[in-house]
């Protein structure tokens, strides 16, 4: 019933005057209402004061720290978890979640002893793989996320060969990305608007206009939408590779999508 932060604050002074905030789930309730109203720091309050601390309370103390884009704030609260709970509970979800807040954080370290944590932990798994290797293309350790990705087994997921496309083409391996592509295309993985983005702007890279132009004919053959992202790719392979004139027909027919 708590929709603004005075009213929780009332029934937080409630629980107070009452001795009610040694009750782990409830004190777990309050700092998750206060986390969402963007009160990181009485959500952190409540957790320091905790008598007892189990995994959940850290899940819920973590993940308002990453909606709160408080990166940081989630590494080093895993790195107190690892060592206030022995043994360490794990689950997927705190795993994705750390892998990308070690990215956006600049934490290099904490990256790979979390993948060993993970590795020894818990069974590979899809998602929490297509994180790392973001992650470690963010560091540009291109061979880490080749190894991430590897591992992935009978890998149908469209957004895991995108996210290593998009790797190796952020990281100045675009024949490679685009060798991944055709092994994507093998595996019989249907790509998205943002799988040819990312080979259009290897095509670009690369200077190859013939292989930029089969990419958007694979893009109209497919039927796959043309959003901003690929539009400006499109329009920036056509440019750089001296093709005016279609890169002239991409923008009218960009501008004439958006009037409609």
């Amino acid at each position: 019933l708590c929709t603004n932060l005075p009213s929780l604050k009332t029934l937080h002074a409630s629980f107070l005057i009452h001795g009610l905030t040694n009750d782990l789930l409830l004190s777990t309730k309050l700092l998750s209402l206060y986390a969402s109203f963007g009160q990181l720091r009485h959500a952190r309050k409540i957790f320091n004061h905790l008598p007892t601390r189990d995994l959940y309370c850290f899940k819920v103390m973590i993940r308002a720290y990453f909606l709160n884009d408080t990166p940081s704030g989630v590494v080093s609260l895993y790195r107190l978890m690892r060592l206030s709970l022995h043994p360490t509970p794990h689950d997927y979800v705190l795993f994705s979640i750390v892998f990308k807040s070690c990215a956006e954080s600049r934490d290099f370290q904490t990256l790979t002893i979390t993948h060993c944590h993970f590795v020894k932990s818990l069974p590979s798994d899809s998602f929490v793989l297509t994180c790392l290797v973001d992650a470690y293309a963010k560091f540009a350790r291109v061979d880490e996320a080749t190894r991430a990705f590897d591992e992935i087994h009978e890998n149908d997921d469209v957004v895991s060969w995108t996210s290593m496309i998009v790797a190796y083409v952020q990281n100045d391996c675009a024949r490679e990305g685009l060798t991944l592509f055709n092994r994507m295309r093998e595996a019989f993985v249907d790509g998205n608007e943002f799988t040819v983005g990312s080979l259009v702007s290897a095509c670009t890279k690369l200077n190859w206009l013939h292989q930029g132009k089969w990419v958007h004919g694979f893009v109209i053959k497919n039927g796959i939408c043309v959003n901003s992202y690929l539009t400006t790719s499109l329009l920036n392979m056509y440019v750089k590779c001296g093709n005016i004139q279609d890169a002239c027909k991409v923008f009218d027919e960009s501008s004439s999508s958006s009037y409609d």
